[in-house]
């Protein structure tokens, strides 16, 4: 079994998103024995899935995720950038008082692959007001 990082509010409607070997999913349905499916994010274009238990994937005897495989290449960029945009969130939060100009340019303090990925420095602006609300 592999063990499956959460990214939590990876969505824009706030859902908690899975990360494994570069592809995100969202949970798609429970099933009996706490088995989970989650579905790649890039659904309905790919019809990949994965299984999981106990926040680990589940592995064939021969090694091979039970699922489906991804009709698209990994996109690392995309959930790094995710994955900063929910940092930068958990920032204003802990930060009420804080500037959120410079917060939003710590967050986009990457490499420039991964900044393009991410939302205009305007919306984080705006995303940054409303989370201090």
């Amino acid at each position: 079994m592999c063990d499956l990082e959460f990214v939590d509010n990876y969505t824009t409607k706030g859902k908690t998103a899975v990360v494994l070997e570069g592809y995100a999913y969202i949970k798609d349905v429970n099933l009996t024995d706490g088995k989970v499916r989650y579905k790649c994010i890039r659904y309905p274009g790919c019809k990949s899935y994965l299984w999981a238990r106990g926040g680990k994937a589940l592995i064939l005897p021969n090694g091979q995720l039970i699922g489906r495989e991804h009709s698209h290449e990994i996109e690392p960029e995309k959930i790094e950038a995710q994955k900063r945009v929910q940092a930068f969130k958990a920032q204003v939060r802990d930060q009420p008082h804080g500037d959120i100009t410079a917060l939003v340019n710590n967050a986009r303090d990457c490499e420039v692959v991964v900044a393009n990925a991410m939302p205009r420095t305007e919306y984080m602006q705006r995303t940054g007001q409303r989370t201090k609300r």
